[in-house]
């Protein structure tokens, strides 16, 4: 085990003399796990998986790249490292040649003002020629442009391939960014956000109707209306086909909204439930709370849906919409041009008589409420402004990214810069009664400042409301 860990140290380390790394071990819990109390050695160790969090997981922040080079290379084993490396602490030419990977070097010192020595990871591939140096940012926004900052991969990298690096290496950071965010929120705030529920075990099937399985890959979705739900489901789809996956794009879309047509987490008995809870990869996307409910409505009532307009539209042409018979099918009402304004839509969702009778609809229910991010530990957390780059990214996280491109957007979508526009016609009392309704919503998924309320300044000039801690005023 020591030659192991002291190869990894050869060839991965990156030690800057004038502050040089802890000297420590990469294995991140080894030391705290108790191995087969009837094994007599430590042969059960080699079939450890390395990376995403396993007990033996050796990538972390000190050694950005090591997990990519794990995976592209298939050396997913303890004993796959074994076989490359053997025993003998001297083979840290092999293993680096295994990762795509040269041991450690001095890299020149940044000439530009405020640059600082670094070290780094040099890179090698004996199946391209050298493309020139290239110093890629790990951590530095400023200097991600030019691909330069502490920890490099030099020569024989494309500029793309640096800035791939750094983009993972950030949006690593924003993931937990993200989920420590999350975590705080549920700290403060769990039994408002939970409804009183202390655990998963405390809720209905129907509550955790919108997870969805695929056991194959090990994943569970949260799937969010309004939230590129659709293109999702198609992903989730065509993962239970056989390989090669068909195009998500090429499946219509009504077809993965048919019940029976993905599996559900409720489908399973309740152990069942909570062993894939635990040990699947579970992600979901959210989206700015107004922007959603403006979609909801465009989908829904702007447009003809002859179920949303019989089950929704008329009552609210009725009681907000000073139509004392409305239309008794949709199309008769857009004959007449008699639809629900958005402001009537909006009088809806405000009217505390509204829940009495039943439920939100998920197209405009909170986010929370189907997903209950305070009793389900969510591994990635996706943004809807960011869709397209959030989903590379996690599809190179499951490592489904040569097997699954994720379909385009809409070229319609409801864009945040719309959100005032909407709203305009929208009495500020009632925009302020919108936002109680779903600050839970916005304090969970929101962007966060250092400092700043919910939501952020530009949210708040945007929406027509301001914002004091949990207080909504003028």
């Amino acid at each position: 085990m020591d030659h192991i860990v002291l190869v990894f140290d050869q060839v991965i380390y990156a030690k800057n003399p004038a502050n040089p790394l802890e000297e420590r071990w990469l294995y991140k819990a080894f030391s705290d796990q108790t191995r087969c109390p009837e094994a007599d050695s430590l042969q059960w160790l080699l079939k450890e998986p390395l990376i995403q969090d396993a007990r033996l997981d050796v990538s972390s922040n000190t050694t950005p790249g090591l997990e990519d080079a794990l995976i592209r290379s298939e050396t997913l084993t303890l004993q796959q490292l074994v076989d490359a490396v053997g025993p003998a602490r001297n083979n840290a030419q092999t293993l680096g040649s295994l990762l795509g990977l040269q041991s450690c070097t001095e890299l020149p010192s940044e000439q530009s003002s405020g640059s600082q020595q670094s070290r780094g990871l040099q890179r090698s591939s004996p199946r391209r020629e050298l493309r020139g140096e290239c110093y890629c940012s790990m951590s530095s926004a400023a200097s991600r442009s030019s691909c330069t900052t502490d920890f490099a991969v030099m020569h024989d990298v494309s500029q793309e391939t640096c800035r791939s690096l750094a983009t993972a290496e950030r949006m690593h950071q924003v993931q937990e960014q993200r989920k420590q965010q999350l975590n705080e929120i549920c700290s403060d705030d769990k039994e408002a956000l939970s409804e009183g529920k202390r655990s998963v075990d405390d809720m209905s099937d129907k509550e955790l109707e919108n997870l969805l399985v695929d056991d194959t890959h090990g994943i569970i979705y949260c799937y969010i209306p309004k939230v590129a739900c659709t293109n999702w489901k198609r992903v989730m789809f065509v993962l239970n086909q056989s390989e090669p996956y068909p195009d998500p794009m090429s499946i219509d879309d009504d077809i993965v909204h048919l019940p029976n047509k993905l599996t559900l987490l409720n489908s399973f008995p309740r152990t069942e439930m909570k062993a894939k809870l635990k040990h699947y990869t579970k992600f979901l996307f959210v989206r700015d709370p107004f922007v959603r409910i403006i979609s909801a409505y465009r989908n829904k009532f702007h447009q003809p849906n002859e179920l949303f307009y019989h089950d929704y539209g008329r009552d609210i042409l009725h009681l907000y919409g000073n139509q004392s018979d409305p239309p008794h099918t949709v199309d008769e009402a857009f004959t007449l041009g008699v639809r629900p304004s958005f402001q009537n839509f909006i009088q809806y969702l405000v009217d505390p008589q509204t829940e009495k009778d039943q439920p939100f609809e998920p197209h405009w229910r909170q986010m929370h409420r189907l997903c209950h991010p305070c009793h389900i530990q969510y591994d990635f957390i996706g943004h809807q402004e960011t869709l397209h780059e959030e989903a590379e990214q996690l599809l190179k996280l499951l490592m489904l990214q040569d097997d699954i491109k994720f379909p385009t957007s809409y070229a319609n979508m409801t864009s945040p810069f719309s959100v005032l526009d909407w709203f305009r016609t929208v009495p500020v009392e009632d925009r302020r009664n919108l936002y109680k309704l779903y600050e839970s919503d916005f304090s969970t998924w929101s962007k966060r400042c250092a400092g700043a309320t919910y939501p952020r300044t530009q949210e708040r000039n945007r929406y027509g409301i301001a914002v004091t801690g949990k207080r909504v005023s003028l």
